[in-house]
């Protein structure tokens, strides 16, 4: 008995994978790409004690973040937004700190 063959009519239908795989990654890309004066503006705005503009800048990020599928960039933003929120600059510049970790990870796998 012959193992039973695929027809073309029963092979789904990918030609659009790889371009749509393609399209995903440059918009992961510019994402991450324009994250990046967000996150500058982010630690200006912590090391000039600018609660209100550090908690605007992370809540964007967090926003952001949560939309794209970075969970831990997210996570991290949600706590330097409460850390300003609580006026903290320790603990939000630590947040900060992680949070630069987390987005040069990010990017890391990105580009792999």
């Amino acid at each position: 008995m012959e193992p039973p063959t695929l027809t073309d009519t029963q092979l789904p239908d990918i030609s659009g994978t790889s371009l749509r795989l393609a399209l995903d990654n440059v918009r992961v890309q510019k994402f991450l790409d324009g994250l990046t004066p967000h996150i500058d503006e982010l630690v200006a705005a912590v090391k000039d004690k600018n609660w209100t503009e550090a908690g605007r800048l992370s809540h964007f990020i967090y926003r952001c973040s949560e939309v794209y599928g970075y969970p831990e960039i997210a996570e991290i933003a949600g706590s330097v937004c409460n850390a300003a929120a609580g006026g903290d600059k320790q603990l939000a510049g630590r947040h900060v700190l992680k949070l630069l970790g987390a987005y040069a990870r990010a990017g890391r796998k990105t580009m792999v």
